[in-house]
């Protein structure tokens, strides 16, 4: 499928995340957790009864280097993702490079829990 399930974060749980993990660079992302990026048919049906509730997200950490930052988060529901996050910033490259900035790890912060409503978005 041409897109993606997601967390999308609601406005009042993004000005959280904005104000305690402010973003370092020009392109603001702060918009979502993925789920499965371009599910199969069987993915999809997986999550389909679970489209339009809202979860909690459990902000726990926080990465950054010169490209980008981001937030480091675990979720009630199980995603394809070995690396939950919300891309914050990034600084002339695209978003998904949080995945390899996650690689490298993240430090712990005070946890905060923010929510998110399941969505599948277009490409």
């Amino acid at each position: 499928m041409n897109g993606y399930l997601a967390l999308v974060l609601d406005e009042d749980s993004k000005k959280v995340l904005l104000e305690k993990l402010p973003p370092r660079y020009k392109n603001v992302y702060s918009h979502h957790v993925t789920v499965v990026y371009e599910p199969t048919e069987d993915e999809y049906n997986k999550y389909k009864d679970l489209l339009g509730k809202t979860f909690d997200i459990q902000v726990v950490g926080y990465t950054k280097d010169d490209k980008c930052d981001a937030a480091f988060v675990r979720v009630p529901i199980s995603i394809k993702n070995a690396y939950p996050h919300i891309t914050l910033s990034t600084n002339n490259i695209d978003p998904v490079y949080s995945n390899e900035l996650l690689k490298k790890g993240y430090r712990e912060i005070k946890d905060f829990t923010i929510s998110g409503v399941l969505e599948f978005l277009e490409l």
